[in-house]
């Protein structure tokens, strides 16, 4: 029942006041907009991870993980809104922890292009970034 309290705080308070975060942190209107889009897309694609995860895993542990991934999500906002050096510093370790757990698995399993696979999906998906910030004068 907790676990329902919680996620009922997450997933209707947040997306109610992301974007006058954003303002109220002097972020543009379209960048704060952008804060709601970023949480709206992660529920979709992370819903599903999760969804097929709860099957193999004891799904209190994956509440209480998903729980403890929340606060730390809550923690680096503020960071990244009025920090930006620190939380540049920060998302380049975090891409390098996650590129050397990614490459480890798909590799531990068997995938012999694991290196390859991860080095172009990063890099789409940083392609895909850029060109959406691209404005057409």
């Amino acid at each position: 029942m907790m676990s329902g309290l919680a996620g009922g705080v997450t997933f209707y308070g947040l997306p109610a006041f992301l974007a006058l975060y954003g303002l109220m942190n002097d972020l543009s209107l379209k960048q704060a907009s952008l804060l709601l889009t970023a949480f709206m897309v992660g529920s979709v694609v992370l819903g599903f991870g999760i969804s097929t995860l709860s099957d193999y895993v004891n799904r209190t542990v994956l509440t209480v993980c998903c729980l403890l991934v929340g606060v730390v999500c809550a923690i680096y906002l503020p960071l990244a809104s009025y920090n930006f050096p620190v939380t540049f510093s920060i998302l380049d370790n975090l891409g390098g922890l996650l590129a050397v757990l990614s490459i480890g698995f798909l590799m531990g399993a068997g995938v012999e292009d694991g290196i390859v696979y991860v080095t172009v999906f990063s890099a789409l998906i940083y392609f895909i970034y850029s060109l959406s910030q691209y404005e057409v004068e």
